[in-house]
């Protein structure tokens, strides 16, 4: 007999749907599957509608945090959104990083035109290294991916 995908439980003890979960964990991922279902959603519409790139990378962070949970569920055969969620995060994560190189390289444009326009040495090596830092943030995000 074949156990809870979720808790363990036996199937001789408690019923199991068909997708191999028990009551109370079936309610549970139910509820938690749609959560993070509309959660992607909202974080999506975000991410179209925002022009600033610190928002857009925080909603594609989100996204991504949401499928990854989805994608363990896909991997133990629970069924969650009508599309894979371990290929949407995968897309997902691709997106992201191509706009963090894209932000990073407009990032470094600009930087070129303020410090050619600097005079003062000061200004010039703060201006470095604020932008010096912002890589390293994405550099983060890129790697933890």
């Amino acid at each position: 007999m074949a156990n809870c995908k979720v808790c363990g439980a036996p199937g001789w003890f408690f019923l199991l749907a068909k997708t191999g979960l028990c009551a109370n964990c079936g309610r549970m991922v139910a509820m938690e599957v749609s959560q993070r279902a509309s959660d992607i959603e909202t974080a999506s519409r975000r991410v179209n509608d925002t022009l600033n790139p610190d928002s857009k990378i925080a909603g594609l962070d989100v996204v991504a945090s949401n499928l990854e949970v989805l994608s363990r569920y896909e991997s133990k055969g629970i069924p969650t959104l009508t599309e894979s969620p371990t290929a949407r995060l995968e897309a997902t994560r691709s997106d992201l990083k191509e706009f963090i190189l894209s932000t990073a390289r407009q990032e470094l444009e600009a930087l070129v035109g303020r410090v050619s326009a600097a005079t003062d040495a000061q200004r010039k090596r703060r201006l470095y290294s604020d932008f010096l830092l912002k890589l390293a943030d994405y550099r983060r995000r890129v790697g933890s991916q």
